[in-house]
């Protein structure tokens, strides 16, 4: 009997054992599972942070290409205007002295308010007037027109 009884004793120790393993191997499992699908969050969370930080780093260099385009657009206006400027100024003749017979002098009206006043020969045509118009640092572009009252 007291064999038998040791026996018992025996395999029902033997099954805590083996149960406190299976609960044991069990939390581990799972502390195991949770720690990996936190590695996972932390690793999806850190590649959405550096998508976010690629986004706004490619918008940036978008943002700052656009502006220097800009800029060199702005600058090659700025550089055809005086181009234009300085070619009409070198085609413009003399203006004609005050009182000489045959001259008209014009006043032109610019977008901002200012007058410019030129003389010019009566022989001088109407393109000589715009070439003249066409050197007045006032205007910033060669679309106007020229009118009369």
């Amino acid at each position: 009997h007291g064999n038998l009884d040791q026996a018992r004793a025996r395999n029902a120790e033997a099954q805590a054992s083996r149960r406190l393993r299976e609960e044991q191997d069990a939390a581990l499992a799972q502390s195991l599972a949770q720690d990996a699908a936190r590695a996972r969050e932390r690793e999806a969370e850190a590649a959405q942070v550096e998508a976010q930080r690629a986004q706004a780093e490619a918008e940036a260099r978008a943002i700052e290409e656009e502006r220097r385009r800009e800029e060199e657009a702005e600058r090659a206006r700025v550089e055809a205007i005086e181009t234009r400027r300085a070619m009409k100024s070198q085609g413009l003749r003399e203006e004609p002295e005050e009182g000489v017979e045959g001259v008209s002098k014009l006043a032109i009206r610019l977008p901002d308010g200012s007058r410019a006043e030129r003389r010019f020969y009566s022989t001088d045509t109407i393109s000589d007037v715009y070439d003249f118009v066409d050197t007045l640092e006032q205007l910033d572009s060669s679309d106007y027109t020229l009118l009369t009252n």
